[in-house]
């Protein structure tokens, strides 16, 4: 192996190839089955995970906020992708699947009967869109810049796009009622 091509671990040992793979794998049999069966430490998840919420304002509006330098934005990253990042993670521990890619957890959940394929499909096509528009973003804002921002304005969005991003909100606040219910929040 190449120097720099694996992870760096706290010691300051580089792993990687079969090596990371074991790691990897001995964390994910020790997490799943120990955070499977703490409800406590599930609840507490999904309390963390209804801290934010998608940002939809009255009248079908956007509620945006007034981010230094940016007013009347959104972060997609924080009120748009955390929340299905949220919840696939929530149901995935909960259900001891290995899964760790939002996409897959979430598919993974539909393929065991967890939850509803049509619910999955339509919260796999909400998270995409946000990303895509988040991804989007930053490479319109990113060219030159030296940060990147998650940021947008949702009224500088053509009609489609805004009707687009609305459905995916309320996408994410039907995964968050979903969350919301199983844990009794």
């Amino acid at each position: 192996m190449e120097a720099g091509s694996g992870t760096v671990l706290g010691d300051g040992d580089e792993v990687g190839g079969d090596r990371l793979a074991s790691l990897v794998q001995g964390l994910e049999e020790g997490v799943l089955p120990h955070a499977r069966s703490r409800p406590a430490f599930l609840r507490l998840m999904a309390e963390n995970a209804m801290a934010v919420r998608p940002p939809r304002g009255m009248l079908r509006d956007f509620a945006t906020d007034d981010a230094p330098g940016a007013p009347h934005t959104l972060n997609l990253k924080t009120v748009g992708t955390r929340i299905f990042v949220d919840g696939a993670r929530i149901v995935a521990l909960a259900h001891g699947l290995p899964q760790t890619n939002t996409i897959e957890r979430l598919r993974a959940a539909a393929a065991a009967g967890v939850l509803p394929a049509a619910e999955v499909s339509a919260w796999v096509g909400a998270f995409t869109w946000v990303q895509q528009l988040r991804l989007r973003a930053q490479f319109t804002k990113g060219a030159g810049e030296a940060t990147i921002s998650n940021r947008v304005d949702p009224y500088a969005l053509d009609e489609f796009e805004q009707h687009a991003l609305k459905e995916a909100f309320r996408q994410a606040a039907l995964l968050q009622d979903r969350i919301r219910a199983d844990y009794q929040l």
